[in-house]
């Protein structure tokens, strides 16, 4: 049986091996690698909703949207929103909190409807902005890693979890990102090589969930070529592959 939740499957990877990784992201431009062993994408995620539910002070049940690019940032922050008992849904849709990156700062994007902005830099080593943000915007770098690293509020997952296309509990979620495994062929100790962003419905149910409904490690990749995609699939023993074309 599927777990229930995300969280719930997060939990169950955090007793079972939390030294494992579960988390790389390659950046085909800059080059840089990142890896996260479970432990501490559970330490990102509980920071996430600790700046969420206490310091925003978002109350459970709103919605909010994840601006970012395929990146490892993004998955944490997903996650993080999620154990805020927040709803994910689309960029263009009313919404209480957003999590942006570097290019909404580049054209100045106001707030819109939006009550909270949290801004990252998506730097390889987690750097903060070296310009100003907009007034009232919060910088991810400076907000997110002083939090502590367990839950200060723990939450229930909001119901819906997701918004994007239509509302979407977290077990149907569960149960298509299982689905997916199976047609992907991801296995429990797998490693999935993909470019599908964890913020997107795609990305969540081929991608994120998919690793961790069945217990498999993610690779995230961003900006990188058949050549490069070949060698870091060798490089990171990779175990099966699932694309945004595909």
């Amino acid at each position: 049986m599927a777990p229930r939740d995300p969280l719930a499957a997060l939990a169950w990877l955090l007793r079972t091996s939390p030294s494992q990784p579960l988390l790389t992201f390659h950046d085909g431009t800059s080059g840089g690698r990142v890896e996260l062993s479970t432990l501490t994408v559970d330490n990102w995620v509980s920071k996430v909703a600790n700046l969420f539910a206490a310091d925003l002070a978002q109350p459970s049940g709103v919605t909010f949207a994840v601006e970012l690019p395929t990146h490892w940032q993004t998955a944490v922050t997903v996650l993080g929103g999620w154990a805020a008992g927040l709803t994910l849904t689309a960029p263009d849709g009313q919404v209480s909190l957003r999590v942006v990156g570097p290019a909404a700062v580049d054209v100045g994007a106001g707030a819109g409807p939006a009550a909270e902005v949290v801004a990252t830099a998506l730097h390889p080593l987690g750097g903060r902005f070296q310009r100003p943000l907009p007034a009232g915007w919060r910088d991810f770098a400076a907000e997110v890693p002083p939090q502590p690293d367990v839950l200060m509020e723990p939450r229930a997952p909001a119901d819906p979890v997701v918004t994007i296309s239509g509302p979407r509990s977290a077990r149907s979620l569960m149960r298509d990102a299982g689905d997916a495994a199976a047609t992907i062929g991801l296995e429990p100790g797998g490693r999935l090589m993909t470019d599908l962003n964890p913020a997107s419905e795609d990305g969540l149910v081929r991608a994120l969930c998919a690793c961790l409904v069945v217990g498999a490690s993610l690779v995230l990749v961003a900006d990188i070529d058949a050549a490069d995609a070949d060698r870091l699939a060798e490089q990171e023993r990779v175990t099966c592959s699932a694309w945004a074309s595909t």
